[in-house]
């Protein structure tokens, strides 16, 4: 023994056995002895792993097993909890103590063990690296002829030592079977299971089904670091194969590249490098990790290649994540920079290099000049209507280079200034979603690229000037952007118009101005129509349409353009819309108006107050009470250039009312236009009886044949007072009937055009009259 065994401790009934021993070291090595016994207690089995470089079964752990007792270990280390046999009872009543309970000592000894019996179990299974650098006998190589790290599963034998046999990627799920395994080799077994998927995670196919084989260097995860991570810290070993078995070593540390800058008496000589805690990677005995890279494998300078007998293999993650054109760097020799230059370097490449990677002169040789702090700038483009495209790009003062806002970046430079600068970018612009994106991983941040539009397009617009007051930040602001500003004042909406040709219609023009500057009326009936906030107009004035006075005018105007259709910043009212009227009156938003409609709306919500006019001189009839009634009715309309239905009963004088109508109007000289009667044929003759019966004095001319056949003109007719004629002649002659200019028209029996679908309807109504009439005894049938 000779005291080299410092602690041992035995457990589990006498079948393991834990303690320290002092090896060549400083530190003395931890061994770990398993016994297997048969049932009839004899010794069958002894597997041992040591924290030494041998690992397992080594000499460690056979002194371990031979050092004579526990009495004759060096003294001044704690040994052992006190034994439970030999330990002090309590017997104070005063505490409560009862001398029948159990010791206390039991429950927390194997607690406060230094390493519990489960962290010491000899691990079941393994992964072994074997590093392939030419093809061996049975032409297994990596993927494309190249070096590669080839990773199989192991497990221990009888004997200890660690072998394929009886293990493979492909039956990890029945490793369990047929042998005994622990909590603690179930869950290393799925370690391994999670590493295997790892490594299919980019569905790498091999014909039709997976490749059986994990090569290290197609695992393109970083989560494999994880991975090794735990397979260590469950003391799952990760082993290299080798003559000897030996460790692979996990570096805890990331590894860093960086391009060294030497002067030489030609010039600058750049040369890449991978240094790991400060070391240096051989760059000549490398694997690069994943794609991107991110890790590297690496061994020492003076392996065998011919024996692959590697004494070391080291594995360690880069701390940024390589792309192809860094990877690139450690494959590619040593860049010369000729003496001459050498300037052109300094000033122009190496303040874009240092952005890519780290560049540095550790012996001091080249003294690498402070580039210009880089900043954010802001392209801001402007589209027209009110739309703006931005693009956020890292970029430095005096140099055109340009970098997108979230291009992966090295770990090179100082970011703290464009980390200020961003978060101060966040705070000001926090009311303006459509500039922040979310990433994947739930990281709400500024968007490298945004498309605003109307009034997110005016915020930023006004942000723009505090945007570039941020240290760090500038801003390129595109021709066109308009100087946008807001007017609080309200919008002042004028109607003016004139009657339309049927004279039942008033064409009412809409024109909005806000501070004198006029509003185009589509777009504010749109943006009303839309349920807009606001309102911006091409110049960039913008005012709110939160209005009360501006939502009902919308409403007006939806209102009259569903009875009748108009254009641009028109609205079409019937002189009989005087409930509408009185609204726009009611908004006060009016200043001008058609007088004509004015008037006759006017007359229309006074019609209780209609003139009793005489009967006319030249109508020879005395009328009956009703009959003034309807005389002094049509008086009214006519006054008011309003239309109407006379619908008396058959045999109730309305060709009398109209008669003395045309009479009054003719008397007091109100028109000196014919009026136009059309009828059904069968009716043409009685009128013109009616006429010289009742108003001889009227020159009365009826139309009983086309021009054509009767030979005079349309015109020649019309010189008299009152012109009769058809609905099928009218019909056929209607340009004609346009042409001329009537006092007024009287439609008899007007049932006939009830259809408005029919050509002499729309004639009718087309027909270019001030005043019209329908006379008709049924103007209701089964329905309206």
């Amino acid at each position: 023994n000779g005291g080299a065994v410092k602690s041992r401790e035995w457990m589990n009934g006498n079948t393991r056995v834990v303690g320290e021993i002092q090896g060549g070291a400083a530190e003395p090595y931890r061994a770990f002895v398993e016994l297997a016994r048969s049932p009839s207690a004899q010794l069958v089995a002894v597997r041992a792993t040591c924290t030494c470089p041998v690992g397992m079964n080594c000499k460690h752990a056979a002194a371990l097993l031979l050092a004579k007792d526990t009495e004759r270990l060096s003294p001044g280390r704690s040994q052992d909890l006190p034994s439970v046999s030999r330990a002090p009872v309590a017997t104070d009543t005063r505490l409560g103590s009862d001398p029948s309970s159990p010791d206390w000592r039991i429950p927390l000894k194997a607690l406060l063990a230094d390493d519990p019996a489960e962290e010491h179990r000899s691990a079941d299974i393994g992964l072994q690296f074997e590093l392939v650098l030419t093809a061996t006998a049975k032409g297994s190589r990596p993927k494309g002829g190249v070096p590669g790290i080839r990773v199989r599963p192991v497990i221990a034998n009888r004997s200890g030592n660690w072998t394929r046999t009886g293990i493979s990627w492909s039956n990890l799920d029945y490793l369990g079977y047929g042998r005994p395994t622990g909590a603690g080799s179930a869950g290393r077994v799925s370690l391994v299971k999670e590493l295997l998927a790892l490594s299919r995670l980019p569905n790498v196919r091999e014909y039709y089904g997976y490749d059986p084989e994990v090569w290290l260097e197609r695992i393109n995860s970083r989560r494999l670091w994880d991975l090794l991570r735990e397979a260590r810290d469950c003391q799952i070993p990760l082993l290299l194969s080798s003559r000897r078995v030996r460790p692979v070593n996990l570096s805890p540390s990331t590894a860093v590249l960086s391009i060294e800058v030497i002067r030489t008496p030609s010039g600058l000589r750049l040369e890449p490098r991978v240094e790991v805690d400060g070391t240096a990677v051989p760059l000549g005995s490398v694997i690069v990790l994943g794609q991107p890279a991110h890790g590297i494998a690496w061994w020492s300078d003076d392996v065998s290649v011919a024996e692959l007998d590697t004494p070391e293999l080291s594995l360690a993650p880069f701390a940024v994540p390589l792309d192809d054109t860094m990877r690139a760097l450690l494959s590619q020799e040593p860049i010369c920079v000729p003496e001459g230059e050498e300037g052109i370097f300094l000033d122009e490449v190496y303040p874009l290099l240092r952005e890519r990677v780290l560049v540095r002169s550790n012996d001091a040789s080249v003294l690498l000049p402070v580039p210009a702090q880089t900043h954010l700038v802001a392209s801001v483009t402007y589209h027209g209507e009110h739309r703006i495209s931005l693009v956020w790009e890292r970029g430095r003062a005096g140099s055109s280079w340009r970098e997108g806002l979230w291009t992966r970046r090295s770990a090179a430079g100082d970011r703290s200034g464009e980390e200020d600068a961003l978060a101060a970018l966040a705070s000001l612009c926090d009311t303006l979603p459509v500039l922040f994106e979310v990433t994947p991983w739930g990281e709400r941040r500024l968007a490298g690229e945004a498309e605003l539009s109307a009034m997110a397009a005016v915020r930023f617009a006004e942000l723009l000037p505090r945007i570039a007051e941020i240290p760090g930040v500038a801003v390129e602001v595109a021709e066109g952007l308009p100087d946008y500003r807001e007017v609080i004042d309200g919008p002042v909406v004028r109607m003016a118009g004139s009657a339309s040709g049927d004279g039942d219609w008033f064409d009412l023009d809409v024109e909005v101005s806000i501070a004198g500057e006029p509003v185009p009326f589509h777009l504010l009936f749109i943006a009303l129509a839309e349920g807009q906030t606001h309102l911006i107009l091409p110049s960039g004035t913008y005012f709110s349409l939160d209005r009360d006075e501006l939502r009902d005018l919308a409403e007006l105007i939806a209102e009259a353009r569903a009875m009748h259709e108009a254009q641009g910043g028109t609205v079409r009212l019937s002189r009989f819309q005087a409930s509408l009227w009185e609204e726009f009156n009611r908004l006060g938003v009016v200043t001008a108006q058609a007088s004509a409609w004015e008037s006759s709306v006017r007359g229309l919500t006074e019609a209780t107050e209609r003139t009793d006019h005489p009967t006319p001189e030249g109508l020879h009839a005395t009328l009956r009470p009703y009959q003034r009634v309807g005389f002094n009715w049509l008086a009214f309309l006519y006054e008011h250039r309003l239309g109407g239905v006379l619908a008396d009963d058959m045999g109730l004088g309305k060709t009398l009312q109209a008669l003395a109508l045309i009479c009054h109007t003719k008397e007091r000289g109100l028109t000196s236009a014919p009026y136009l009667v059309i009828a059904p044929t069968s009716v043409v003759g009685n009128w013109v009886v009616e006429c010289r019966r009742f108003a001889p004095g009227l020159r009365v001319e009826a139309i009983s044949a086309t021009e054509r056949r009767r030979g005079v003109s349309l015109a020649e007719i019309a010189r008299a007072d009152v012109v009769i004629t058809s609905y099928a002649l009218f019909r056929l002659e209607y340009e004609a009937y346009a042409a001329l200019d009537w006092g007024g028209l009287f439609l008899d029996e007007a049932q006939f055009v009830k259809n408005r679908h029919s050509k002499t309807y729309q004639h009718v109504r087309m027909l270019p009259v001030p005043f019209k009439v329908a006379m008709t005894g049924t103007p209701m049938e089964n329905n309206l």
